[in-house]
């Protein structure tokens, strides 16, 4: 009989530990993130608020698409 030998996966998680200046920086990057899920969060809203229609991500992310091609400064 073959010796089918048994291996433990065992796995490790880093987990970040930010410096001073990573620390200082993280409101403004979070707020980076924040604004424009809260700009489509308020275009849902108001589209079915107006017009009782629903805006999904795929129309959003298209209209975000065309908006930086448009605003080189908005690409990021």
């Amino acid at each position: 009989m073959a010796n089918m030998g048994r291996h433990l996966i065992r796995s490790h998680k880093d987990r970040p530990c930010p410096n001073g200046a990573r620390e200082a920086a993280r409101p403004e990057m979070l707020g980076h993130f924040r604004d424009p899920c809260n700009a489509g969060l308020q275009q849902r809203i108001e589209a079915w608020n107006r017009q009782g229609a629903s805006l999904g991500y795929t129309d959003q992310a298209n209209e975000l698409k065309a908006v930086r091609d448009a605003v080189p400064e908005l690409a990021g």
